[in-house]
């Protein structure tokens, strides 16, 4: 609960910290989904997830993100797989998962594997998307500097509704983007996946018109359009990057009035004041005898 607060509860001065050793074991594989869409292939996640194995990494690349990170040539999605253990070998594990991927229409690219006392070796497709995880946020730098909209925004949904939702993220959000920027696309990679859902992770990048303002205007404009999808395909208003204030009224809306009571009460007990990044995962209508 302190953990995932974003400072609103107060300031953690001291903490266990559980540590684990560097992996000497390791296995990976790239597989690559021909003549088949972003939905499809994450079936071949869902299987994994749902049979009891644990990757490192299981990273599904939509065909457009793919092209851009220089795993393929954006014609198919691509799914970068991945194990390791300080303990036992794990290209046992790789192979059941493979196997899992190919019944799902897979076709393995390439795939490595590293024991103990060994130098670690990456596949080419796990190589180059790593490259690309590092350069990113340099290039969004650059590609913002040139005047363009390069955002993200990422969720979590149940498995049930996980088609439903992003085909309407998609179809929306590219609306929003032509509507509001003049041209642009929306791509997407399931950066984390579990036994119960995926957390897909949605790039948008636009041409964006006039000036910064204008520009920021745009991006708010797309952004209240995949929120609001979100909220009514039942999928969280964020994953991993918190909520912050630009998360806030979709996080509001996302919870029951119950629970904003819950987290006003641990608010006002830790932090009677509320000067602990006031206006962060609880809002201020929920203080007790707050002035609006």
């Amino acid at each position: 609960m302190v953990l995932g607060s974003e400072g609103a509860f107060g300031i953690i001065t001291e903490a266990w910290v559980r540590c684990v050793r560097v992996p000497k074991f390791r296995a990976s594989a790239t597989i690559r989904f021909p003549r088949q869409e972003f939905l499809d292939a994450s079936a071949a996640v869902k299987a994994i997830l749902q049979s009891g194995l644990r990757p490192a990494n299981c990273r599904l690349v939509s065909a457009g993100e793919a092209l851009s990170s220089g795993l393929g040539d954006g014609g198919e999605p691509v799914l970068i797989l991945g194990f390791e253990s300080c303990e036992l070998p794990v290209m046992a594990l790789l192979e059941q998962a493979i196997g899992l991927a190919v019944a799902s229409g897979g076709i393995v690219e390439s795939s490595k594997s590293s024991g103990e006392d060994q130098p670690r070796v990456r596949n080419a497709g796990e190589e180059a998307w790593r490259t690309q995880f590092i350069q990113a946020p340099y290039l969004k730098d650059a590609v913002i500097g040139l005047g363009w909209i390069a955002e993200t925004f990422e969720t979590c949904v149940g498995w049930a509704e996980w088609p439903q939702l992003h085909q309407a993220i998609m179809s929306n959000v590219q609306t929003a983007i032509v509507q509001h920027c003049g041209s642009g696309r929306i791509t997407c990679r399931l950066t984390h996946a579990y036994q119960d859902g995926p957390a897909p992770y949605y790039t948008v990048l636009a041409a964006g018109l006039g000036e910064l303002t204008q520009r920021c205007s745009q991006w708010e404009a797309v952004k209240k359009v995949a929120s609001d999808t979100l909220l009514a395909h039942g999928a969280t208003a964020t994953h991993h990057h918190a909520v912050g204030r630009m998360h806030q009224p979709w996080f509001e809306a996302e919870c029951s009035n119950l629970s904003g009571k819950v987290l006003a009460g641990i608010k006002s007990s830790l932090d009677p004041g509320w000067i602990m990044n006031p206006g962060v995962l609880v809002a201020r209508k929920h203080k007790p005898n707050a002035k609006l």
